[in-house]
């Protein structure tokens, strides 16, 4: 668990700073064990009740994934993740 706190904290931090601060940035704990997603949402898509989205709710709201570790069975790499 400390692993994917550490990456979610570097991914988070490296997405903040290559953007210089213009995207928000919010680190989601999730119940699916082994879980590690990059989703890209339109800030007019959030809900205005504060909920997260996640998963199937995020995409049905209009959210992009970017990166699955799942998916990929491999750790993001920060450069995959930006481009």
């Amino acid at each position: 668990e400390d692993k994917y706190l550490r990456c979610a904290a570097g991914l988070r931090d490296s997405i903040e700073h290559f953007f210089g601060g213009q995207m928000v940035v919010e680190v989601v704990d999730v119940k699916s064990l082994y879980a590690l997603e990059v989703r890209v949402m339109r800030q007019d898509r959030r809900p205005a009740d504060g909920r997260i989205l996640v998963g199937v709710e995020a995409e049905a709201a209009g959210a992009e994934l970017i990166y699955s570790k799942i998916q990929s069975k491999s750790w993001p790499k920060i450069e995959n993740v930006l481009r």
